[in-house]
């Protein structure tokens, strides 16, 4: 079992990052909120330290491009409908699990 804490803001002073601890390391993120800003990604396991990035592409340009492959050339979208339902679905139990109507 894995305890966690989440914790989100828009707040202009909010904390931006994302730490993993497990028995054999950690996994940090710095960026997390908003990495086309800057980030890294930090992984230490049994010692060994891996730093990476992703390309800093704005998320609108994530999914503009599988839309408009779809459109212009008919191949498969990432995600579908049952996919997007499911994405809803886990939306409304965070916003009842923190006293929150999702039809507010």
């Amino acid at each position: 079992m894995l305890a966690s804490r989440v914790l989100a803001s828009m707040a202009h002073d909010y904390e931006n990052w994302l730490s993993v601890e497990g028995e054999r390391g950690t996994l940090t993120v710095t960026g997390i909120a908003f990495p086309s800003a800057g980030h890294t990604i930090v992984l230490n396991i049994d010692g060994v330290q891996q730093l990476e990035t992703v390309a800093g592409r704005e998320t609108n340009d994530h999914q503009l491009d599988p839309l408009m492959s779809n459109l212009s050339t008919g191949s498969a979208l990432p995600t579908d409908a049952v996919d997007a339902v499911a994405n809803m679905r886990a939306v409304d139990l965070i916003r009842n699990a923190a006293g929150e109507s999702p039809w507010q």
